[in-house]
């Protein structure tokens, strides 16, 4: 569909002249738009399409840590945030304003329900897996906000949204891989003291046994310290505990939503409070 519009598929082309000389009109570009969006759905484990990523978590630790924390799953965000000069193109004003608004509610809706699953889960990299939907909805809510406030010719703010969208990408990248080497550490270690205490011919009692089961852990804290030091790092920075990376990057999220809100995008207000409910 791009192509047909642009007969090009590069950025370069496209960003350079998005009307085209005048002859591209912005609701010419909304389900172009809403495609791509659907596939970064997908490809970032968004609602609808966001249970492949908890299934997806059962490689070696820094594979999962490199992987579904800082790479692949942020391509859908990248592809997302790809698309901000088209929103900010004066001549396309309000015209793409509901394709914001959709990628705002989506954000909303996932945050608060991959948050609610986590807290149910027992086992910890599938806790990790719906924790880390939860920090990328949070961004696509951001860039929402942002695509939302530049098509509205309020550029000032859009940039402040995007930035901070941008910025909480960077900080659950590094806290998210981070909580991924940790778990790691404890997993390895409660397999390692379930030998110690069992012995290796206890077969039965071994194959029923889950080093990364939840309900099998506690008092880890003296024992490993350092591990359990890293973990209270990464955990802090993803809650958004003040004067840590996190809770500038969640705060700047959450205050241009409501400015969005503001300005008179009164639909936002749903995702928003999604989003708060989820810090709180």
């Amino acid at each position: 569909m791009l192509y047909d519009l642009y007969h090009s598929l590069e950025f370069a082309v496209i960003f350079g002249d998005p009307t085209m000389g005048g002859t591209i009109q912005g609701a010419d570009l909304q389900w172009p738009l809403i495609m791509m969006f659907i596939g970064c759905v997908g490809k970032s484990a968004q609602f609808p399409l966001h249970v492949w990523l908890p299934d997806a978590m059962e490689g070696p630790t820094p594979v999962s840590a490199l992987i579904h924390a800082a790479t692949m799953v942020n391509a859908g965000l990248y592809l997302v945030a790809r698309m901000f000069p088209i929103f900010s193109e004066a001549s396309f004003e309000g015209a793409l304003s509901d394709v914001a608004m959709l990628i705002a509610w989506i954000g909303g809706i996932t945050a608060f329900m991959a948050a609610l699953i986590a807290f149910v889960a027992n086992d910890i990299k599938r806790v990790l897996a719906y924790s880390t939907m939860s920090q990328l909805a949070y961004i696509f809510t951001g860039l929402g906000a942002a695509c939302w406030l530049a098509n509205e010719g309020y550029e000032k703010y859009a940039l402040f949204a995007f930035g901070a969208a941008m910025f909480h990408l960077f900080n659950h990248a590094m806290a998210k891989a981070m909580l991924f080497m940790s778990s790691g550490s404890v997993i390895h270690e409660m397999h390692h003291a379930h030998e110690h205490a069992h012995g290796d011919g206890d077969e039965g009692d071994h194959h029923h046994f889950d080093p990364q089961d939840m309900r099998n852990m506690g008092g880890l804290a003296s024992k490993m310290p350092v591990t359990s030091t890293a973990m209270m790092l990464g955990s802090m920075s993803i809650i958004g505990i003040p004067l840590i990376g996190g809770f500038w990057s969640k705060e700047g999220i959450v205050g241009q939503a409501w400015n969005v809100y503001l300005k008179g995008g009164e639909m936002i207000l749903f995702p928003a409070i999604l989003v708060w409910q989820r810090l709180v």
